[in-house]
């Protein structure tokens, strides 16, 4: 909301996805406009990690998929997102 207040007051622009958006503030406060890219648009990877002696790892499983599910339906991604394990070099 900070990033956003100051686009409001002509102090910056800012990128945010588009999940972000307020749709319902974009039509009150005209002094922001929100413009789209074009094809290609930026894409980002992002991941759900804990450890692998965790007591929660069903549950984080579950949420994980959950989540998935929820983009998939909300992006309308064609594309099946891929679990895949980390390994940590310490």
């Amino acid at each position: 909301e900070t990033i956003r207040h100051m686009v409001s007051t002509g102090i910056g622009i800012t990128l945010i996805p588009q999940t972000a958006i307020d749709y319902n503030n974009l039509i009150q406060n005209s002094s922001i406009k929100y413009i789209p890219f074009k094809n290609p648009a930026p894409a980002r990877r992002v991941g759900l990690l804990f450890r692998k002696t965790s007591n929660r790892k069903v549950c984080f499983k579950k949420l994980a998929a959950s989540i998935q599910s929820i983009i998939q339906k909300e992006f309308l991604l064609e594309e099946t997102v891929e679990v895949l394990p980390v390994k940590l070099n310490r």
